[in-house]
């Protein structure tokens, strides 16, 4: 499993969901190849939640990963930065969240 090896200062991201810049907190920093994660819709958004499975630590602060929504069940791949995700996820909730079509009362 790969994980970021992140320097000691507090390095900023855009969050692309939320517009801000801002740090990981430690739990971002500790996802890794394998993790799972959620991303809950901001407060007022009409997107649903997103759940997610990282595929491949890319350069710091980015994830190769596949993500499903309601609205894409099938799944996609792409980059997350790691600001993005609300909370890493078991593999079990990830299973549950596949079992209802990935709908969280979207």
């Amino acid at each position: 499993m790969k994980a970021y090896l992140f320097n000691n200062h507090a390095t900023s991201y855009f969050n692309a969901l939320t517009g801000a810049q801002t740090v990981p907190t430690a739990w971002q920093k500790n996802l890794k190849d394998g993790d799972f994660y959620e991303i809950a819709p901001v407060d007022g958004s009409a997107f649903p939640t997103i759940y997610g499975k990282i595929l491949e630590v890319r350069d710091e602060g980015f994830f190769w990963v596949k993500a499903y929504s309601a609205w894409c069940p099938q799944g996609e791949e792409g980059l997350l930065c790691i600001v993005e995700p609300t909370r890493r996820i078991t593999q079990e909730e990830f299973r549950a969240a596949a079992e209802n079509n990935f709908t969280k009362g979207e």
